[in-house]
């Protein structure tokens, strides 16, 4: 039996779907997590893997140099897994990984915006202001997430019992998109313009961690 912690920051993506206003934008977020991991070996160089992690989710909407970070949540996750290592008797040992996450759903409100005067969302210049008249911001209805995450990796082996890990983690949402923002009516000037983008929930880490085998 081995336990395990990683961390490192987890790249998150956000995505065009709509929009005639270029210049704005939603920007990729770098954001913290952290894993605690049990492994049973199942053979010299197979691990089952369970993990209990906590990340957190910004959002970030950006015109031209103006952006206006919005802090979510963070979102606790479980995951089950296998870990294939290769060269077994050398002190450094790539592997291959393949996990499935389930994630909890952010605690984010539904935000819905009508007003013919307009609600300002990101200042473009010291004399204009982007102006949402219409427009959601949603959070999925799901109430949890899947998410499937290959992993690849080296350990390094210290002693007999601490092992030091590096990883890369491409993390595919299964489900429904994380957020989603829909702005039907934005008013930049005299001019009308529509937005609709979304976090996928997708995300890209590197984690760093230690290992240390019970017996």
């Amino acid at each position: 039996m081995i336990l395990g912690i990683e961390l490192g920051p987890a790249m998150q993506f956000g995505n065009i779907d709509q929009s005639n206003l270029q210049g704005l934008t939603l920007k990729n977020t770098l954001n913290p997590q952290i894993r605690f991991n049990g492994y049973l070996e199942l053979s010299d160089n197979l691990r089952l893997k369970t993990g209990l992690g906590l990340m957190t989710y910004s959002t970030n909407i950006a015109f031209r140099e103006f952006s206006d970070p919005v802090l979510i949540r963070e979102v606790s996750n479980i995951s089950l897994g296998l870990e294939k290592e290769f060269l077994s008797k050398r002190k450094l040992r790539p592997f291959l990984g393949l996990d499935i996450f389930v994630q909890s759903r952010p605690k984010m409100n539904k935000v819905e915006f009508n007003s013919s005067e307009g609600i300002k969302l990101i200042p473009a210049s010291e004399t204009q202001n982007i102006l949402v008249n219409q427009g959601t911001v949603t959070v999925s209805s799901s109430s949890v997430f899947l998410y499937l995450t290959p992993s690849i990796g080296f350990n390094y082996q210290l002693s007999n019992k601490i092992i030091a890990g590096l990883s890369g983690t491409y993390g595919w949402n299964l489900t429904d998109p994380l957020i989603i923002f829909d702005y039907s009516t934005l008013t930049l000037g005299e001019r009308n313009y529509s937005f609709k983008g979304s976090y996928s929930g997708d995300f890209l880490s590197v984690l760093v961690g230690l290992k240390y085998r019970l017996k």
